[in-house]
């Protein structure tokens, strides 16, 4: 009987046999010309890392992958992006070159008796390997190495054709910003060009994110930028990731609410003060993103809403009642919307976008027997953006 072979991490794989066995991810692929062997299928794979303890997958090693135009058919078709498979014999050589995926001193060819099998494991992860922006511009990395940057699109210019070589081709410039408001040039050429154009004239909600998978840090006129790397290069606008959810500007508004025991400060995101405010954010910041200062100097959308009566269904946290928080995270849903209520004459004090005052105890009981309460989470204001998008998930 014979014996399965065992399988050996992309980081212990060395040119010295054929005879390795991994476990791979194929994360992206791509089509390039080569003059020695023609076309060749290229490919960046992934291997997991999982910690037992925590059960959750880790980032694990890439290598680049090169399949020659004569297996593309028998062995590139077993390959698809989003995969998982075991790859028993293949070759390694050194990982030479300008502008290399990965940063593995190796590199895979898939051979005549490579075999390709299935695997049944499901792992939607990305293996992302973001550097942030001040890296980037201190200049400290290798230019030869493709890298993944995320950020959101600002000063986006037109989209230009050029002539580069005597043919057209199609450009575009525009600068991408982090959270901490770092900001690097870019400019990407073709088809990720009209990708990124046609996905920021699309985009309703504000400034587009922008995640530049094998990224070339090059230079133009002595000044960094960062570029897409011919073919090898993947563009995605606004992914569904948790980086892309920590990018985005929430719609925050600050209120204070009364009944007839008294009254609270509250602090509404995106979803529940939508429900409230008949315009979206984008259309009530008119394309700026600073926080407002003067509190007189409201949409007239938000001031529509000072003197109206709203019910709100509120549960309190444990760390309210059982530690005597006074600044808490709260679950929150708005029941109803109510023209007057009998009892509440009092004219409601003007929201305020610019408020940094103490957060008071909530009302001893706000709460609805007549609804179903879909609760969502409401930030209070010393809480991060990130930590809000760490409670949304189950």
């Amino acid at each position: 009987m014979t014996t399965a072979m065992k399988v050996t991490p992309l980081k212990d794989v060395k040119p010295y046999k054929s005879g390795w066995k991994v476990h791979v991810k194929v994360l992206h692929s791509w089509k390039q010309y080569n003059p020695l062997h023609g076309d060749t299928l290229e490919m960046v794979l992934s291997d997991e890392a999982v910690s037992i303890l925590i059960r959750s997958w880790l980032f694990g090693c890439k290598i680049h992958a090169s399949c020659k135009r004569t297996y593309m058919e028998s062995k590139g078709r077993l390959l698809p992006v989003g995969a998982w498979r075991h790859i028993q014999n293949f070759t390694l050589s050194p990982s030479t070159g300008m502008y290399r995926a990965t940063d593995h001193p190796f590199k895979m060819s898939i051979i005549q008796n490579t075999a390709i099998t299935r695997s049944p494991v499901i792992n939607e992860d990305m293996f992302l390997s973001l550097v942030d922006f001040q890296t980037v511009l201190g200049g400290s990395l290798k230019t030869c190495l493709l890298i993944d940057v995320i950020g959101q699109v600002v000063d986006l210019g037109d989209l230009e054709t050029i002539q580069v070589s005597g043919k057209p081709r199609m450009k575009v410039e525009f600068i991408l910003r982090d959270m901490n408001d770092a900001r690097v040039p870019c400019c990407l050429w073709g088809k990720f060009a009209e990708i990124l154009y046609e996905g920021c004239s699309k985009d309703e909600e504000g400034k587009p994110i922008c995640l530049i998978r094998f990224a070339k840090i090059g230079r133009f006129r002595g000044e960094l930028q960062i570029t897409n790397a011919f073919e090898a290069s993947l563009l995605l606008i606004n992914p569904d990731i948790a980086e892309t959810a920590a990018f985005k500007q929430m719609f925050k508004l600050h209120l204070i609410v009364k009944d007839d025991t008294g009254e609270t400060k509250l602090m509404l995101l995106d979803q529940i003060a939508k429900g409230m405010i008949v315009e979206s954010a984008a259309t009530l910041l008119n394309g700026s993103f600073d926080e407002l200062e003067d509190p007189t100097d409201l949409p007239d959308a938000i001031l529509a809403v000072v003197g109206k009566t709203f019910t709100f269904g509120i549960s309190v946290e444990k760390e309210h009642v059982l530690y005597g928080s006074e600044i808490y995270k709260n679950s929150v849903n708005l029941l109803d919307n109510e023209e007057n209520i009998e009892g509440l004459s009092t004219p409601s004090t003007t929201p305020s976008t610019k408020r940094k005052g103490a957060w008071s105890d909530p009302p001893r009981d706000i709460t609805s027997t007549s609804k179903n309460l879909r609760l969502k989470t409401i930030k209070v204001e010393k809480m991060s953006d990130l930590e809000v998008e760490a409670n949304k998930k189950p």
